[in-house]
């Protein structure tokens, strides 16, 4: 077993270390990379990755990306399982101040040394062979020994490297370029499973200049009888076994949910543990060697190019494998470019190398899929819930299965991916699912779309074009309609559905009715169209060519067409509807007392309600369910009051709601109460044919006047009012503030006044009357008006007048405002 003291000829290097590290979050899992799919050597990254020695950034594992100095540092300090500490004596670390530790670390240790100016140079490149030096000298082989220093280094540290096989699964490796990351975790993963060595028979000889050296020595692997990371003892020791002794293969599981044959990495309680649990856990990773990952080329991808990835020199079956499903083989042969893996397209294959030298391609192909439904787990013991799922197997979506997967992610309605067990397009009812994740989506306006024959094949949106996998979802089916917005849900890079983006409820109005259509002098036909906005305010738009065209009352966006509007109704172009409010049109049951939503219409805080009321047919808006107003009913067999909803899909609650009470009464039970000094306005004014009364009133404790619309305040006679105001400010409609309206508020006329003890009593009886309560006087005569506190009401005592209480609540007998108007 070698130790630190074995690697000093790595002084000689001159830092060449390979840290495969950067600044940032570290990725623990081979999926958190988001360019994982660019990763060629998975099982090598995977586990360094959960063993700590490299880490990627905010972008990636960045496989492709050189390796620098810098980095060398960090990964030959977490090679020896530590993390490194202190600060380096070199003078030129400022750009890469995150490896300090590390360059401290091998540089105490004696393994590197710098350019020997004071200077480390951080952000220089490494080539393979400088980096492959480092690493046989951290199996333990001696730099001295082998020939590894000198005019022939490279040369012999070659030679060493192929007889040892550090660069297996490295296919056309240039020995002499800069070595990329992916290349680097490869060699690392090579060196990790590989024998350490130790030397023998030593003899120091004196050569003629004097020169002391150690020659006639024989590496020899280190014994190793006691345990093994492979849960096969073989008798040498290997260098995870070294410096990772706990970390083992699982002997249990030996392929992935795809079929894929794969290590299962876990760290032991203790050396001897060779029990794999899913708590243990490191990583999985694809066992073999991984010659050629296809995914966002694949539809283009021949056989004659999997012959070339392959490095085969004569025609070859490959077995297939789809979604854990042995197929046929394909034939592979040099050149041919009339066979490709088009009908994979959205799919990613792997194509892996066995221990015997066969081919497989293993392709795992996703659906397009919405979650229907979010349910407890049946049988797991390790997740909570599950989901169902509505998987699309036909472009117009006639053909749609439904599967569950059990899943502590994702929420009802959510576009995902689905890769159901079995082969390409053998979708059926309760598929087993092997692998549920996000689709990756894209939007814009569809600007132009590709076609063969009747099928779309392709979309530009905006400026980029998407091809459609060969099993992608096309909403309804037909060619989209361009210039409007579209969602694609992508995979590797391909369409897998293409779904109509579709308005918000914010963009809808009301249509209320349409004109009889009219004749003009060109044989045109129009008509005007009146609708309701959400503000409570109407409108009306210019409908042509109305003799084949209307529009019924119900929820629609208008989009321009020529001179005129189109109307589009609030119905979603295709299931599932992807937030899309529906229209419901149900009926309201009229409540004297009690708001009501119509049954299969639920609604929040959030929901705008725009109400009809009033013979006059006047419009109010409200923002809340709180703010819905309670009906006052005017006659026994008054009808139902309609209402249209517009529900989004995504929440299942109501956006908006019109309620259309086709002559009732609104009544906000939540407004304050006024209080109408005198029912004869003290001015009048027209503008526009509307007509506006002005009236004195004590409202928010204040002698103010407002201003009715259009004869608003009705037959409404002197004394507390609870009125309606438009989003201008004018009184369109007002109810008399008495019990049987609102049961906080009495009016009574009384002559008969008293106070004492708190208790107000007068002719009709009494009340507890709140100290801080407001007392609003109004006397024409002689103080037109005063406001005094609840404890000065004996100020009322002996006077002759109009009173009105309003009560704390409903119930309560207490006072919070009276009103008194002295004769």
């Amino acid at each position: 077993m070698r130790t630190l003291n074995k690697i000093l000829c790595m002084v000689l290097v001159l830092a060449m270390m390979v840290g495969l590290c950067a600044v940032g979050a570290s990725a623990i899992k081979l999926e958190d990379y988001p360019d994982k799919d660019s990763i060629k050597n998975q099982q090598a990254v995977a586990l360094l990755s959960a063993l700590g020695i490299v880490e990627g950034d905010e972008r990636g594992f960045r496989p492709n990306d050189t390796l620098i100095r810098a980095e060398g540092a960090a990964i030959m300090t977490r090679m020896f399982n530590t993390k490194g500490a202190g600060v380096s004596s070199f003078t030129d670390m400022a750009s890469a101040e995150w490896a300090q530790p590390y360059v401290a670390y091998c540089e105490n240790q004696g393994i590197i040394g710098g350019y020997g100016d004071g200077r480390f140079g951080p952000q220089d490149t490494l080539t393979v062979v400088q980096f492959a030096k480092m690493l046989v000298c951290a199996l333990g082989f001696r730099a001295d020994i082998e020939g590894l220093t000198g005019p022939a280094w490279e040369i012999n540290v070659i030679k060493l490297i192929n007889k040892i096989d550090l660069c297996h699964g490295l296919a056309d490796i240039d020995y002499n370029a800069p070595i990329t990351r992916d290349q680097a975790a490869q060699m690392v993963f090579n060196t990790l499973t590989n024998d350490m060595v130790e030397y023998d028979s030593l003899v120091k000889v004196t050569t003629g200049d004097g020169t002391k050296v150690e020659v006639g020595a024989n590496a020899n692997g280190v014994r190793n009888i006691a345990y093994d990371y492979t849960n096969v003892i073989d008798g040498w020791m290997q260098f995870i076994e070294t410096y990772f002794p706990t970390v083992k293969i699982s002997a249990t599981k030996t392929r992935d949910v795809f079929g894929i044959p794969t290590n299962y990495w876990y760290r032991g309680n203790d050396r001897n543990d060779e029990t794999w649990t899913a708590g243990k856990a490191l990583c999985d990773a694809p066992r073999g060697d991984l010659i050629k990952i296809y995914d966002t080329t694949i539809a283009r991808t021949t056989y004659g190019t999997i012959y070339t990835d392959a490095e085969l020199l004569e025609a070859t079956w490959i077995d297939v494998v789809e979604n854990a499903e042995p197929v046929d083989a394909i034939h592979v042969t040099k050149g041919d470019s009339a066979h490709n893996l088009a009908k994979y397209s959205g799919a990613t294959a792997l194509l892996i190398k066995n221990a015997a030298g066969n081919l497989t391609l293993y392709v795992k192909y996703p659906y397009l899929a919405t979650v229907s439904a979010v349910v407890p787990a049946t049988e797991s013991t390790s997740k909570n819930r599950e989901v169902a799922l509505k998987i699309y197997g036909s472009p117009d979506g006639a053909t749609t299965k439904t599967c569950n997967y059990e899943t502590e992610k994702f929420a009802k309605r959510d576009f995902v991916l689905a890769y159901p067990s079995g082969k390409v397009g053998t979708l059926a009812d309760n598929t087993p699912i092997l692998l549920v994740e996000s689709a990756e989506a894209t939007s814009g306006k569809a600007t132009a779309y590709a076609t063969r024959g009747a099928a779309v094949t392709g979309v530009t949106i905006e400026t980029t074009k998407y091809d459609f996998a060969s099993l992608g979802y096309l909403g309804t089916g037909a060619a989209p309609t361009l210039n409007k917005d579209v969602t694609a849900y992508l995979s590797n890079g391909y369409i897998m559905g293409l779904i109509a983006t579709t308005s918000t409820a914010a963009d809808y109005v009301f249509v209320l009715g349409q004109t009889t259509a009219v004749k003009d002098a060109f044989n045109k036909y129009s008509a005007t169209v009146g609708y309701l906005k959400q503000d409570g305010t109407t409108a009306t738009a210019s409908l042509f060519d109305a003799e084949h065209v209307t529009v019924a009352p119900g929820w629609y966006t208008m989009a321009p067409k020529g001179a005129t509007v189109q109307f589009n109704p609030a119905v979603a172009p295709f299931t599932p509807k992807d937030g899309t409010p529906n229209e419901v049109d149900s009926k309201y049951v009229i409540n004297a007392s009690t708001p009501q939503i119509a049954a299969g219409i639920a609604a929040n805080n959030n929901t705008t309600f725009v109400v009809k009321s009033g013979k006059a047919g006047t419009y109010a808006a409200y923002t809340g369910v709180k703010s819905l107003p309670t009906f006052s009913v005017k006659k026994a067999d008054f009808p139902e009051a309609h209402v249209y909803a517009l529900i989004n899909d995504k929440t299942g609650v109501a956006d908006v709601v019109y309620i259309d009470m086709n002559g009732a009464t609104a009544t906000d039970a939540a407004a304050t109460p006024i209080y109408l000094v005198s029912n004869s306005s003290t001015s009048t004014r027209i503008v526009d044919g509307v007509t506006y009364h002005t009236y004195s009133v004590i409202m928010d404790g204040k002698l103010t006047t407002i201003q009715d619309y259009n004869g608003g305040i009705g037959t409404a006679t002197e004394g507390l009012i609870v009125p309606h105001f438009n989003a201008d400010g004018y009184l369109t409609d007002c109810e008399p503030a008495t019990t049987n309206v609102t049961a906080n508020c009495v009016y009574q006329t009384s002559s008969d006044v008293k106070f004492a003890g708190g208790v107000l009593t007068y002719s009709d009886g009494s009340v507890m009357v709140n100290g801080d309560a407001a007392v609003y006087v109004y006397n024409l005569k002689v103080n037109p008006f005063a406001l005094i506190s609840g404890a000065d009401a004996e100020y009322l005592v002996g006077k002759a007048g109009n009173l009105s209480l309003v009560r704390v609540s409903a119930g309560n007998t207490a006072i919070k405002e009276i009103y008194f108007i002295v004769k």
